[in-house]
């Protein structure tokens, strides 16, 4: 279990870190840099979702009240998008953004720890952005690179953040 208050002051900083380097816009550096505040925040949080998750299963089977743990039932917003080049795959063992329909978005909510698994396992990933300003990340994990991608806007991922430093037992 993670329960020392390091992970929440880490949370924070990729917070606080990630809001700037969308303000700067789109480089090389600001790439990288969110890149990186995404998988290291999607790690943490996908480890105290786990906790969540053993704690209520631990409870569960000794008969235990708890009180409510937020993280695991907590759901983010991400545009979904259909895989449509079944052969590409094999062929080039590469993923292709022009793979998936990026025309139609299907609206959806995906669990925390769902989206966590998708960012740590990407097999595909991309920062959305428009001339300078940052949107957000497109990612597919390996073991369903070939049925969707999903998006996620990075105000989603630091407000979900924001959510998991507030309300999470560490």
């Amino acid at each position: 279990m993670i329960l020392d208050g390091y992970w929440k002051r880490d949370l924070y900083q990729i917070r606080a870190g990630l809001l700037f380097w969308c303000k700067m816009g789109f480089s090389a550096l600001s790439e990288h840099r969110i890149n990186r505040g995404l998988l290291y925040s999607a790690a943490i949080i996908r480890k105290i979702a786990e906790d969540e998750k053993e704690a209520e299963h631990a409870a569960e089977n000794n008969q235990m009240t708890m009180p409510p743990l937020p993280i695991i039932k907590t759901s983010i917003p991400v545009k979904r998008y259909r895989h449509i080049d079944p052969d590409k795959f094999f062929v080039n063992s590469k993923v292709f953004l022009d793979d998936y329909d990026l025309k139609h978005a299907k609206t959806d909510q995906l669990s925390l720890f769902q989206v966590c698994n998708q960012i740590i396992h990407s097999y595909a990933w991309a920062v959305v952005h428009q001339g300078r300003r940052i949107h957000g990340v497109l990612f597919a994990s390996d073991r369903e690179k070939e049925i969707d991608a999903f998006y996620l806007a990075l105000e989603d991922w630091i407000s979900t953040i924001q959510t998991v430093i507030d309300n999470s037992a560490i």
